[in-house]
């Protein structure tokens, strides 16, 4: 395939535990702990595709949030089970402290909301590449099933997956 796909966040065909959202630099769609949203869109060429998000944690919880992917309505593989989308840190104030024995004391570390685009990959870290999915020619569902925290969704885009050279090459 030669062909970005665009996924519109606010165009969902089913939705629970979601609700919009507008945090002065754009719209999106808040997808809640516990929430459901899914996607219908149409593919011109089939084959393998990355998925690509504009994400932001909210400043609610600490951990990353984790979406179960689906395509078709079916997880097409193990590690689109929990994908994980990392939150931005950042150091609570600008000087830092020291104890009673003039040593240095660590920042404390609090939760950056922060627009981030990034394409799905292994939580684990197994792979170094993004994580595939194969599109069908014709109409696709996408859904993401909330497994922890908060998340709001910018965009959403399928990319021609890179193609993987032969050993020949």
């Amino acid at each position: 395939p030669d062909e970005v796909i665009d996924v519109d966040v606010m165009d969902y065909e089913k939705a629970s535990g979601c609700s919009t959202l507008n945090d002065g630099q754009r719209d999106g769609l808040l997808t809640g702990a516990a929430s459901y949203v899914e996607y219908s869109f149409e593919v011109s060429q089939a084959g393998l595709y990355d998925i690509e998000v504009l994400y932001k944690a909210t400043e609610n919880g600490t951990a990353n949030p984790e979406r179960a992917v689906y395509i078709n309505g079916e997880i097409p593989y193990q590690e689109l089970g929990a994908v994980a989308f990392p939150r931005e840190w950042k150091s609570k104030g600008s000087e830092i402290e020291q104890d009673v024995n003039g040593n240095d004391i660590r920042p404390f570390q609090v939760t950056d909301p922060q627009w981030q685009t990034r394409r799905l990959y292994d939580s684990e870290g197994f792979y170094s590449r993004p994580l595939q999915v194969y599109l069908k020619q014709g109409e696709n569902k996408l859904a993401f099933e909330a497994l922890r925290e908060e998340l709001v969704l910018g965009e959403l885009s399928f990319h021609p997956a890179e193609e993987i050279p032969t050993y020949s090459e």
